[in-house]
């Protein structure tokens, strides 16, 4: 081994020296790597219930990335235990990134690797990236509560996908608590409007150019664009009775103003998610990560009202898509938008 090159893969020689230990251990001696990785990590875990409930997952990932011995003993482990993994500063910031806000993630690439392989772990259906990621490496940090997280100040934070670039990975703001505040008439407003408009989409009509708008674009029929007009101005009020930008839909529909619609639509939504999630105050704040970029990058919004501050002030910018307004019975979580907010610049 000493007279390996100077430039020799560290990694490399980590596998030799597991070799070699392994080679020096007696016949009847086992010796089990992941055990080795996995111990420490379950200590962890009597401190953090979040490492508790994943250190299993968490040590094969890191012999799985072909973590060194040195990366994970000497560097990783070390600062969970000491509660530094997460740089909780940047991870609060307006703008920032998975370089920063994990300490060790630019160790090597295998390091990069893990903690975005962590990073995208969402074992149910309902878990946003990277809630496991930050939960399990700082104990400042709890999976579930009133958000996706909660700090150790008792700070909601709901965590969402958000890519700027296409909005493929953005995610929907909404939940049981945002389906019981839709008044019952959606259901009669829906019946009625495919009757009038029938659709052979199986999810139901959107709000764009494809769906309500685009309707009224094309007819020149100036009762039938009063009637698909007001249809969405009803459907907003159904949808988000207490959202807060009624008018200001309306008045964008009436314009033809496609982006200002799904502007409106979108921060009605987010207004009613804030309301219903116990909005007193500033309320919870709100995590977008963007996957689409390498290393994931992230906009902290303390809060709604902060949000919607810098929105007007064009420090933020909003994407809204993929809102199926009428939704056909048993689409209707397709009515809440994708969404994502992220810096102007």
């Amino acid at each position: 081994m000493s007279q390996l090159p100077a430039d020799t893969d560290p990694r490399l020689i980590d596998k030799i020296a597991r070799v070699i230990e392994l080679a020096r251990q007696p016949k009847d001696k086992e010796v089990d790597y992941y055990k080795n990785v996995s111990y420490p990590l379950k200590q962890i875990g009597t401190e953090d219930p979040d490492m508790k409930k994943n250190y299993q997952f968490v040590a094969k990932q890191m012999l799985g990335n072909n973590l060194t011995s040195d990366e994970m003993f000497n560097q990783i482990i070390p600062l969970i235990q000491k509660n530094k993994c997460i740089n909780m500063k940047q991870l609060q910031s307006l703008k920032s990134d998975l370089s920063k806000i994990i300490k060790p993630f630019g160790l090597s690439k295998q390091t990069q690797f893990f903690f975005t392989d962590l990073l995208m772990h969402q074992p149910g259906q309902r878990t946003g990236p990277g809630e496991i990621l930050f939960s399990v490496f700082s104990k400042s940090i709890t999976k579930g509560g009133k958000g996706d997280l909660t700090l150790a100040n008792g700070k909601a934070i709901e965590v969402k996908g958000a890519d700027e670039a296409t909005g493929s990975g953005a995610g929907r703001m909404s939940d049981a608590d945002l389906y019981k505040v839709r008044k019952p008439v959606y259901n009669k407003l829906r019946e009625n409007f495919l009757k009038q408009f029938p659709s052979k989409n199986t999810t139901g009509v959107g709000l764009g150019s494809s769906g309500i708008m685009g309707m009224i674009a094309k007819t020149n029929d100036a009762k039938t664009k009063t009637l698909l007009a007001n249809y969405a101005g009803q459907f907003l009020d159904a949808i988000f009775p207490d959202g807060g930008y009624s008018k200001e839909f309306k008045a964008a529909v009436k314009a033809g103003d496609q982006n200002k619609a799904h502007y409106y639509y979108g921060l009605s939504n987010m207004q009613q998610y804030h309301i219903v999630k116990g909005g007193a105050g500033e309320g919870q704040a709100y995590l977008f990560v963007d996957t689409s970029k390498t290393p994931a990058s992230t906009t902290y919004l303390d809060s709604f009202a902060k949000t919607k501050a810098g929105l007007e002030k064009g420090i933020l910018k909003m994407k809204v898509q993929t809102a199926y307004i009428v939704a056909k019975p048993g689409q209707e979580p397709m009515i809440y938008p994708k969404m994502s907010v992220y810096p102007a610049r």
